[in-house]
């Protein structure tokens, strides 16, 4: 859930205040991962400089212009004072952005975390290690002392550890050998950003469950002209596109140990890399080249395009003169490597061979202009009010209206499969999970499937009996949620059918599973989801018109009525919610009069209970006021006990088939609350009866088919969200104690 960042730049000369500034500026983009405490490390003489801070990002840049840096030496750290104007040829620096996971919020817990007083190795990291503290007592028997509550600071002095180790015993290793020594003794999830005095002008990278990219700039070809990289025009589901380059040859690679398949295999010409085992594939950069690291896409936005997903296992080495190694350390390398380290029993199972994995770079769609707020006050406002441009984006081009049809391509290849599974299970967290529970009822009544929506937590800790036949749908907005991945995992072992929901390209849900659709939902930057939920919840019904449309087809029987009206619906929904949108500033009215609350119920029944669901997650996450989804019809199962004059009681109450017995939940609540509490009843509805009833707070949406209700009706629960926590004072974009990607179990 932390965001780090990193690079390496050879005959790119900029100033080391530049260099900062890129750092700082890549790290605000991923602010969003994490903002409890953040660092900066770059190079200076045999050294590193390095900012910490507690708090935001932007205190890094006011620290690097008024503060002297902690620069670490060989006495150990000491204040000192630097040109910041003093212009570098080549350069590395790694940055991080914090979510505690071990250890408070400080300045010494903060990354990058040195392995000693004397900072030989300088580690970012996101990720937890799980045996953390096992290798911290084995690390203290030994004689190193820590000086932090982190799990990375384990990783910092296995580096430590290792190459006084093997320079003891060989002579001063390579650093990608000292990696995969220090690798082998890792449990759990990690990407790591490692640099070092003892290697000047490199750079580690390791990527194990948790997101990590890599992005290539080479300015020139070497004859002053600029490179020209190619990219077919894809969609996202349906395969991945290849860049090719002239300038990235094979230098030659070692086989220094055994690999899964036979030799070292290098795409001659293109930057396209298959690497087997620890077998390590050289490629020589240009005359000028850049290296970033990034947990996400978005902070390379500003610098390349050219970009790859690296995959659990890759290890990559940026090298003196800017020579690129990539490396990957499979289950069945690591094995060996645990055994001849003496941790690993010979006798325990020896992991299975693996396909050798291929890296193709491909061409980022993000713009610069869609990271930005514009003309908003904050993202979440931004995306709220995007979500009719989104929701038409995912329609865009998949929608036939002559034949009445919807044509997804990420699935097509797999419809025979769709059609002969017998139950869908639609697994994700928070907001995932909502959309998936808005489209369970669509999905059974549409294509005739027991629909089950699922949070992913539950479900990789009830492991329910799937295999084929079944089809597991996963949402993701990141695609890198680390309890959706760990069902889709397990999913895949049951042989199931999976799908995949997601808004980022390359992501490790979008590469593991079977297929899926991409919502093109946009650059998502607020913690709280607002445009993401619409796609997917546009996405979901796409897929069951889809499946029931080809149903149909092949039983040579008309679609039916349903059909038609949910049809209907979604290509009507962007007016819809543009129109749900116009009532944003009597949205902002009602949040005053109810924003001194401490608690709030959101009620709905039937298709409404998810959209009740939602907007509580939207309120809690980010005014902190304490607020339950509740079911209407459980309103006398114990609910009712809560409902006081004090408490806002909000209603989600569309014009549907649930209305009466809507209207009774609302009388039996009114009946328990005096007449001075009206305002605090909201009434979300299509209907204007309520106003005519003496409700005061009704905000009116317009009316779209039942089942496409809840995109519409979860408007103004966003807005009221928004409008509540601006009322108290709150961060919108940064709530407490959470973050956008939840990379961590």
């Amino acid at each position: 859930m932390c965001g780090i960042f990193g690079i390496a730049a050879f005959n790119e000369p900029r100033t080391r205040d530049q260099v900062i500034k890129t750092l700082v500026d890549a790290l605000q983009l991923l602010e969003y991962r994490g903002y409890d405490s953040a660092g900066i490390a770059v190079d200076y003489k045999d050294t590193n400089l390095v900012y910490k801070t507690v708090g935001e990002v932007s205190r890094l840049r006011e620290l690097s212009q008024s503060t002297a840096p902690v620069a670490q030496r060989a006495d150990g750290e000491v204040t000192i004072d630097t040109d910041l104007n003093e212009r570098l040829q080549n350069y590395t620096g790694i940055a991080h952005t914090r979510w505690a996971t071990h250890g408070t919020p400080s300045v010494v817990n903060s990354h990058p975390v040195p392995s000693s007083p004397t900072g030989d190795f300088l580690v970012v990291h996101n990720g937890i290690i799980t045996n953390h503290e096992a290798l911290r007592a084995e690390l203290e028997a030994s004689g190193h002392v820590f000086t932090g509550d982190t799990d990375t600071e384990t990783i910092a002095k296995l580096f430590q550890h290792y190459y006084g180790q093997m320079c003891h015993r060989d002579g001063e290793p390579e650093f990608m050998s000292l990696t995969t020594a220090v690798m082998a003794r890792l449990s759990g999830q990690y990407a790591i950003l490692v640099k070092s005095s003892h290697y000047p002008d490199q750079l580690i990278a390791v990527k194990h469950k948790s997101p990590l990219v890599l992005g290539l700039s080479f300015p020139e070809d070497g004859s002053g002209k600029n490179k020209e990289y190619t990219a077919a025009s894809l969609d996202p589901f349906d395969s991945q596109s290849t860049l090719s380059s002239s300038n990235a040859t094979p230098q030659g690679a070692e086989d220094t140990a055994a690999s899964d398949t036979p030799g070292p295999q290098t795409t001659t010409g293109e930057v396209v890399l298959q690497t087997t085992a620890a077998v390590g594939t050289r490629v020589a950069c240009p005359s000028r080249a850049t290296y970033y690291f990034s947990s996400d896409v978005v902070a390379l936005t500003p610098f390349t395009t050219h970009t790859t997903y690296l995959e659990d296992g890759d290890v990559v080495a940026i090298l003196p003169g800017g020579t690129f190694s990539l490396s990957h350390v499979s289950q069945r390398r690591m094995h060996e490597l645990r055994v001849a380290m003496g941790f690993q029993d010979p006798a325990d199972p020896l992991p299975p061979a693996t396909p050798a994995p291929t890296r193709k770079f491909t061409q980022l769609a993000l713009s610069v202009d869609e990271i930005k707020k514009g003309s908003h006050r904050t993202f979440m406002e931004k995306e709220i009010f995007e979500q009719p441009g989104a929701a038409q984006s995912a329609l865009f081009s998949r929608v036939d209206s002559n034949q009445r049809r919807i044509r997804l391509g990420g699935i097509a290849e797999h419809m025979d499969e769709l059609l002969q599974c017998r139950r869908v299970f639609l697994v994700g967290c928070g907001t995932s999970y909502h959309a998936g529970m808005m489209a369970e009822t669509v999905i059974e009544r549409l294509c005739g499937y027991s629909v089950t929506s699922v949070l992913a937590s539950h479900f990789i800790d009830c492991l329910p009996h799937v295999g084929p036949g079944d089809m597991c749908v996963f949402i993701s907005q990141s695609g890198s949620t680390a309890d959706t991945i760990a069902a889709l995992e397990y999913a895949n072992k049951c042989d199931a059918l999976t799908v995949g929901i997601v808004n980022t390209v390359g992501s490790s849900i979008y590469r593991q599973t079977d297929c899926g659709v991409h919502i093109n939902a946009g650059y998502e930057a607020s913690v709280c989801s607002t445009k993401a939920y619409t796609c997917q919840c546009v996405s979901l019904l796409m897929i069951a018109l889809c499946i029931h449309f080809e149903q149909r087809l092949r039983q040579n029987q008309p679609v039916s009525d349903l059909y038609d009206e949910i049809f209907d619906g979604i290509i009507t929904l962007p007016d819809a919610l543009s129109e749900a949108l116009d009532e944003s500033k009597h949205i902002h009215e009602i949040a005053k009069k109810i924003s001194a609350a401490s608690s709030c119920l959101v009620l709905g029944r039937g298709f409404s209970y998810s959209v009740a669901r939602e907007g509580a997650l939207k309120i809690k996450e980010v005014s902190y006021i304490h607020a339950e989804g509740i079911a209407a019809g459980e309103l006398k199962h114990g609910t009712l006990a809560l409902v006081c004059d004090d408490i806002p009681l909000v209603f989600v109450a569309p014009c549907d088939r649930y209305m009466p017995k809507m209207q009774n939940a609302v009388a039996q609540c009114t009946a328990r609350r005096t007449d001075k509490a009206k305002d605090g009843v909201v009434i979300i509805t299509d209907d204007t009866a309520w106003v005519s009833a003496g409700f005061k707070s009704v905000i009116k949406t317009p009316r779209v088919h039942e089942m496409v209700q809840p995109l519409v009706s979860c408007v103004p629960l966003q807005l009221l969200a928004l409008y509540l926590c601006e009322e108290r004072g709150f961060d919108v974009d940064k709530p407490r104690n959470l973050a956008k990607s939840v990379t961590v179990e």
